[in-house]
């Protein structure tokens, strides 16, 4: 079966399931569905340079006079179809669909009352024993952070392990994503989740927010560096709205930059072909070099139901002869968005997310 019958045989499927709803009471059914819509929105005095992962309902939360805790469950199943040519088999082997509970993560998030302006903190942990080998089977703690306002217009700090901010497919939560995995490259230029502190804010009325941290993951379990020799990450990131007329038009436009020190002057870049259960298709080994610095661009606009999202990544090696070693990575979506009356979200939202 080549990959066109099986694309076909899963949309047949997505279409045999959407006229079923449609003949089952499909109102009452889709206030149901509704009720685990994870869509994200961001009050407009709070302007993170990331949006809330976890959906806010009656059902997942609880409030006391000193806390409030927000439960969210996050539950990803791949089935990857994949086509091969000769020469990708000669290069990498062949690979054979499979199917991969990606995610089964456990979130835990709110406010602290500490202060008049509240504090936010976020635990996140990830579960792989749904398909992975018996000996192997562990949790890992992905979210692990506080953020601490500095009054009502002096913006946050955010402290401990978390995204590092920058990259539009990696701000954006991995449930939100215009596709159903981040670009190749991606993974490769910025780490999923790093240790530091990061301060975040906005001006000109929420139309321009950004970013600046220090990362240096040398507290991670399975790193064997010391701080040093591991080396310290800084990453900055600036997005504005160009053009706000409504949430149905607008442009937003974005710039990044990353500098990482080269652990033990080595650096290495791997990834997978938006399948995870497929080999390392990019694989550099590991080669020496004094540090990368990776430098991003995003471009989104919004017409009508129609919008164009875009992101480029250009990441430059320096090495020890004073060389520099070129990786590009580039991605261009394009996705539809349905509008529908009432469904809006904040300008601070879009322009964050």
């Amino acid at each position: 079966m080549n990959l066109c019958q099986k694309s076909i045989g899963v949309l047949f499927c997505m279409l045999f399931f959407q006229l079923t709803l449609a003949q089952n009471n499909a109102s009452t059914l889709n206030q149901f569905l509704q009720t685990f819509n994870d869509t994200a929105t961001v009050a407009s005095d709070a302007a993170p340079m990331q949006a809330d992962e976890i959906m806010a309902k009656k059902w997942n939360q609880w409030q006391t006079k000193y806390f409030s805790l927000n439960l969210g469950l996050a539950l990803f199943l791949d089935y990857n179809l994949t086509e091969q040519n000769e020469t990708s088999k000669t290069q990498v082997g062949s690979i054979a669909d499979a199917v991969e509970f990606r995610a089964q993560r456990l979130i835990l998030s709110g406010n602290l009352f500490l202060t008049k302006r509240p504090w936010r903190y976020m635990i996140s942990f990830n579960y792989n024993g749904m398909d992975a080998p018996q000996g192997s089977k562990a949790f890992s703690l992905i979210d692990l952070n506080l953020e601490i306002p500095f009054g009502h217009n002096g913006g946050w700090i955010t402290v401990g392990k978390q995204k590092e901010g920058v990259g539009h497919e990696y701000v954006a939560p991995g449930s939100q994503l215009s596709f159903t995995e981040r670009g190749t490259a991606v993974p490769s230029f910025v780490k999923q989740r790093n240790i530091g502190f990061r301060y975040s804010n906005s001006i000109l009325n929420h139309r321009l927010a950004f970013t600046i941290g220090a990362f240096n993951n040398a507290l991670e379990t399975a790193n064997t560096n010391s701080f040093s020799a591991n080396g310290y990450q800084f990453t900055t990131r600036a997005t504005g709205l160009v053009h706000y007329k409504s949430d149905r038009s607008f442009v937003h436009v974005g710039a990044g930059w990353r500098y990482a020190d080269a652990p033990k002057n080595k650096l290495s870049y791997k990834a997978k072909p938006e399948t995870n259960t497929a080999p390392y298709f990019l694989n550099t080994n590991s080669f020496d070099a004094q540090n990368a610095q990776a430098y991003m661009f995003e471009l989104i606009g919004t017409k009508g139901p129609l919008s164009l999202i875009s992101e480029y990544m250009l990441q430059i090696a320096h090495t020890p002869e004073s060389k520099q070693s070129l990786i590009i990575g580039n991605v261009l979506l394009v996705g539809l968005l349905q509008a529908k009356t009432g469904n809006t979200i904040s300008r601070t939202a879009m322009l964050a997310n």
